[in-house]
């Protein structure tokens, strides 16, 4: 039987927005999972550019460590890294990978955004906090 409830049928709104409640949840969960391993992806390859540890990056730390940084993720060691191991958001990734083959090489990352100290130093200081660094890779 079919009830009405504020002017709609009540089949309309109680089974519907029910899906669409949990779908909004596991949605909601899905994108905080994925950017809490963003964040956690930038505070990585920020303590391992942070030669020193005193919780900034000048340009010659972040020159000289780079690349460990880089690889840092490679989980199957080919050299390159796929999406899921760089975390970075996918419209970036894409940016990145120039040659679309679906992995980013050392030369695209040193030849992007991400290898260039600039981006980071975001109030131009000659230092990178971890504030500055997380808001280019994690999107934060």
């Amino acid at each position: 039987m079919i009830g009405i409830e504020g002017g709609l049928p009540s089949w309309s709104l109680g089974p519907w927005l029910r899906i669409a409640a949990v779908w909004l949840i596991c949605f909601a969960e899905a994108a905080a999972a994925a950017e809490n391993a963003r964040v956690e992806n930038a505070r990585r390859a920020f303590s391992i550019l942070d030669m020193d540890g005193d919780k900034k990056v000048d340009y010659s730390e972040f020159a000289n460590r780079k690349i460990d940084a880089f690889s840092a993720p490679d989980r199957n060691e080919d050299n390159f890294l796929s999406e899921d191991e760089v975390l970075i958001p996918p419209e970036q990734f894409v940016k990145v990978d120039r040659n679309g083959d679906g992995k980013v090489s050392g030369v695209e990352f040193i030849d992007s955004r991400y290898g260039q100290f600039e981006p980071y130093d975001a109030n131009k200081d000659g230092m990178v906090d971890l504030e500055e660094f997380t808001q280019v890779l994690a999107g934060k």
